[in-house]
């Protein structure tokens, strides 16, 4: 908090960084991707992603305390829903920066899964490579204003976890038609099995109407 009021002088910019930090990086991100961070076994079908891809947005428009832009017009009529909860996300964080951080209570740690490990540590990696022109440029200019000693051990260690941790590649063909192919073998799982239970209903429908009938003869 105070690092950001010392370089923006806003609170604004305090609670844009809140937002972005939580909801940006952990929250939106398990919503609109559940099965990378274990919440699913497997990818939701293209109805329930599309879902889960708008309520990320409406989420994070909240987080980010903005209206839904002109572009977007389907979200308008949210509008009310924003003006009556952006107050609250504004609650919800000045509660977050008010929380002690001294004395607190015992609380449980919960080991991430495998999966989730996997995926943390592969984003990380990819980012240290996206950003890794910034990240020199900030330890030769900052870090080495200070202390040019710590400066050139940062950017030794920076050398050797790129060297070590490749860039990850991305998904291959062969990997995007297998992801397909479970996708589809899914959707027709789920198209049978609604099938079937139509059947039955109109089964059910049909015993019925010819109890009915017997008995009014």
């Amino acid at each position: 908090r105070e690092a950001i009021m010392n370089k923006f002088n806003s609170d604004e910019a305090i609670l844009k960084a809140v937002g972005g930090f939580l909801f940006l990086r952990y929250i939106c991100p398990a919503i609109t991707a559940p099965h990378a961070y274990g919440l699913l076994p497997a990818p939701p079908n293209n109805v329930a992603q599309r879902q889960l891809v708008l309520i990320g947005k409406v989420i994070q428009n909240l987080a980010n305390r903005t209206m839904p832009g002109a572009k977007e017009t389907f979200m308008l009529q949210l509008n009310d829903f924003f003006v009556r909860n952006i107050p609250k996300i504004r609650q919800f964080y000045d509660e977050l920066l008010a929380a002690p951080t001294q004395n607190l209570p015992d609380t449980q740690i919960v080991e991430p899964t495998e999966v989730v490990k996997n995926n943390a540590l592969g984003t990380l990696i990819e980012q240290i490579h996206l950003q890794q022109t910034k990240i020199r440029k900030y330890i030769k200019t900052q870090e080495a204003a200070d202390d040019e000693q710590r400066a050139a051990t940062l950017e030794a260690d920076l050398d050797e976890l790129l060297a070590t941790y490749k860039q990850p590649k991305k998904m291959l063909d062969k990997d995007m038609k297998k992801k397909e192919a479970s996708k589809a073998k899914l959707e027709a799982d789920l198209k049978e099995t609604r099938e079937k239970a139509k059947e039955k209903e109109k089964e059910e429908q049909k015993e019925k109407e010819e109890s009915s009938k017997k008995v009014k003869t």
